[in-house]
């Protein structure tokens, strides 16, 4: 459900590129990072997760790739 928080595995947490992501204060790199571990959308990531808007989301992941 899009309201229920994701469920992020503790190990994933030392992940050399969250760690990475982390250090850099990226949070970009670090939801572009769980968009990919998840498979959840903007939607889904901003709308509990954090409280942003999809465009929010939109602009802090920056442009496709």
């Amino acid at each position: 459900m899009l309201l229920d928080p994701l469920r992020i595995p503790e190990d994933s947490w030392s992940h050399g590129e969250v760690l990475t992501a982390l250090a850099a204060r990226d949070i970009g790199g670090l939801l572009r990072w769980i968009t990919r571990l998840t498979g959840a959308s903007q939607s889904r990531i901003g709308a509990p997760a954090v409280r942003h808007f999809t465009g929010r989301i939109d602009a802090t992941l920056g442009p496709r790739r």
